[in-house]
């Protein structure tokens, strides 16, 4: 049987086309491709911001505690009745380049506070560090019984710069190692006895510079099994600190339920 051209016609167009039902396997299979590819693309972003929230919480917890560290080690000889600070705060003064560029570069007698901003729940606190440039001779030390001669600093103006955010705890302990009587000092007979140390949460102004310092810190950390990081420290004072005061011993004694 011999094909007309009507005929032929018409098998050609058959062939060049696709059936319903194979533009439906092919949309399918194009749909898991890129969902495929979507799935993969979400999961990489989602792990590169994850890491770089991982590396701000740390470089903003390094920056923050070393520049702490660093300006409590320049504390001027002389200044330990001027050493102040609670629980989340601290204030002192330091010789150390001030953070307002229109200072200058060069190390100045600063006054630094350390302390935490408030925000919101979610968001967690800031950590914020304020300066004034000291434009006048500090006073000298006055007796435990008076109050420090604040009055006679002048100041420059105030600022006021961020150092972290995100801050779920920012906690300050004083550690005090307990001079041993004057007569031990001078002619001991029996071999030292390890003292205790004495830590206290807060150190109130005129109370001295202590031995040491523990700080912590805890920000929040998407990367972390519970959502936040802590970063801890402990900083010693190389110069000669102040002798424990009676009054802070009690309160030693007393967070020990009078032992």
């Amino acid at each position: 049987m011999v094909a007309t051209p009507t005929d032929a016609h018409s098998r050609a167009n058959e062939s060049a086309g696709f059936t319903l039902a194979e533009l439906v396997v092919a949309s399918t299979m194009m749909a898991i491709v890129m969902a495929t590819v979507y799935t993969s693309f979400s999961t990489a972003i989602k792990s590169w911001r994850i890491g770089e929230t991982n590396y701000q919480t740390y470089e903003d917890a390094r920056s923050t505690l070393g520049l702490l560290t660093r300006e409590l080690q320049g504390i001027p000889p002389g200044t330990k009745h001027l050493f102040g600070g609670g629980r989340d705060e601290i204030t002192f003064f330091s010789i150390t380049p001030p953070m307002d560029v229109d200072e200058g570069k060069g190390p100045r007698v600063l006054k630094v506070k350390y302390s935490l901003k408030s925000g919101n729940r979610r968001d967690g606190k800031t950590m914020r560090r304020e300066e004034w440039v000291v434009k006048s001779p500090l006073p000298m030390e006055t007796p435990r019984d008076e109050p420090p001669k604040h009055e006679r600093i002048k100041l420059g103006r105030r600022q006021e710069f961020e150092l972290a955010k995100g801050v779920m705890e920012f906690q300050i302990r004083y550690i005090w190692v307990p001079h041993p009587p004057y007569e031990e000092q001078l002619e001991p007979t029996e071999p030292p006895v390890p003292l205790e140390l004495q830590v206290v949460e807060d150190n109130p102004e005129g109370a001295g510079l202590p031995s040491g310092l523990e700080i912590r810190l805890v920000l929040q950390d998407g990367g972390a099994a519970f959502g936040e990081t802590t970063f801890q420290t402990t900083v010693s004072f190389r110069g000669p600190t102040s002798g424990i005061s009676e009054e802070m011993n009690d309160r030693w004694l007393g967070s020990r339920g009078g032992r």
